[in-house]
């Protein structure tokens, strides 16, 4: 029997010690394992800290991009309204130069909406200070009579009335 304790304490001591030997052989691995952790979550870390950066960059940019957008839309309406203006002041040209014709070569009587842009339309021909209500009444007239053509941006062709001007 004390053969048998013998053993076992002989086996537990050898089992202790292939423990204690197998630790301390792994030890090193486990050591090497524990910083390859540690590097992965700095290395974690860097990446989420890339993954934020990337995000506000693209925010920014975004940011830039929809207030480009922005101004180039008021830019793109400003030169729409420009555009609109010009097409305006050729066609009440054009009208005026027409009625002009119509009243003096053909001897037509003008109505009243055209005697009063035509009126209006005199004076600043004539390089008199206009009122606001007179630029209302050309821009109305003009407008109104050349609706589709200055919603579509066509260009006032002057041929015709310059031939008619021409054959006086």
């Amino acid at each position: 029997m004390m053969k048998k304790l013998v053993y076992a304490i002989i086996a537990a001591l050898i089992a202790i010690g292939s423990f204690l030997t197998g630790f301390l052989i792994r030890q090193p691995k486990i050591n090497k394992l524990k910083k390859q952790i540690e590097m992965l979550q700095q290395d974690n870390s860097k990446l989420l800290n890339l993954i934020d950066e990337s995000r506000q960059n693209y925010q920014e940019l975004l940011i830039q991009h929809k207030a480009l957008k922005a101004l180039q839309f008021r830019k793109k309406s400003a030169l729409k309204e420009q555009i609109t203006e010009t097409l305006v002041m050729q066609y009440a040209i054009k009208e005026y130069l027409m009625l002009l014709l119509k009243s003096g070569k053909y001897n037509n009587e003008l109505e009243k909406s055209e005697i009063i842009f035509f009126n209006a339309f005199e004076k600043f021909i004539d390089g008199k200070k206009i009122s606001t209500s007179d630029k209302v009444k050309i821009r109305d007239y003009i407008t109104e009579k050349y609706k589709t053509e200055i919603k579509h941006l066509k260009e006032c062709e002057y041929t015709p009335v310059i031939d008619d001007l021409n054959a006086i």
